[in-house]
């Protein structure tokens, strides 16, 4: 693929898609695919930096990098738990992890009041498939 091809926009799956500069330097790339007759996109990938003074558009081949990285992972299908729910809902360790790296592990006193408050989720999650067909 030419490092200028762009991929289907992760959101919306148009490809009325192009690179816009942010300013002398940098770039990020933007959806301009209508969704209905009155509107369109206007998702807007990662800002990019130059990487070297010959690039056409500056920091145009690094937005379209972030912006294919981007695509190509919203195009895989998603794991599934036995339930078909995502399987990466419950994966208590990435989640305890993210939670201690996002409060810091002071505001985690105990390991046993994150998994208990993980537990409650994944019961809430698993119980929102039952509550929408009702």
């Amino acid at each position: 693929m030419a490092d200028t091809e762009l991929l289907p926009c992760p959101f919306c799956g148009g490809t009325d898609t192009f690179v816009e500069r942010a300013d002398y330097s940098s770039a990020f790339v933007v959806c301009d695919s209508r969704v209905d007759e009155h509107s369109v996109c206007m998702a807007r990938g990662p800002i990019a930096v130059q990487d070297d003074d010959g690039e056409e558009i500056p920091g145009g081949a690094g937005a379209t990098a972030a912006w294919n990285r981007r695509a190509a992972l919203a195009s895989r299908p998603a794991e599934v738990d036995d339930e078909g729910l995502p399987a990466v809902l419950f994966d208590g360790h990435a989640v305890y992890s993210e939670i201690t790296r996002k409060l810091g592990k002071a505001h985690c006193h105990s390991h046993e009041a994150v998994s208990a408050t993980l537990d409650a989720v994944v019961r809430l999650v698993r119980a929102a498939p039952a509550e929408r067909a009702q």
